[in-house]
């Protein structure tokens, strides 16, 4: 009995404890994910830095989710301005790549407005 009972006094003892440290290890992986969405978006933005500093008559702007944001140089985004340019003569098209993993399309609408 007395051993049931100094148990159950290390655990009341030792579940705030346990607690704040959940919490704390919660705190810490947001942070983590809000510094990682955070150097996302700029990255994002040095990679279409270049192609908006150039004069070009036409600018298409690509929204959605990860299969737009994702990719690099092989994101559809950016073979599409490939394409655009190979086979377009002297006009020139402007592609940029503004997908946002995970978005749905509410959050996409917000961002527009």
């Amino acid at each position: 009995m007395i051993k049931i009972v100094s148990l159950s006094k290390k655990i009341f003892h030792r579940l705030p404890l346990v607690i704040l440290g959940v919490f704390l290890a919660l705190l810490l992986l947001e942070g983590v994910l809000r510094f990682g969405e955070h150097l996302f978006f700029l990255s994002q933005e040095r990679r279409n830095a270049p192609s908006f500093s150039l004069e070009k008559p036409y600018r298409i702007i690509c929204l959605g989710g990860s299969t737009t944001a994702n990719g690099g140089d092989f994101s559809y985004p950016r073979q599409l301005e490939n394409i655009l340019n190979a086979n377009s003569g002297s006009i020139n098209f402007e592609v940029l790549n503004k997908g946002i993993p995970g978005a749905t399309s509410a959050l996409i609408l917000s961002r527009l407005e």
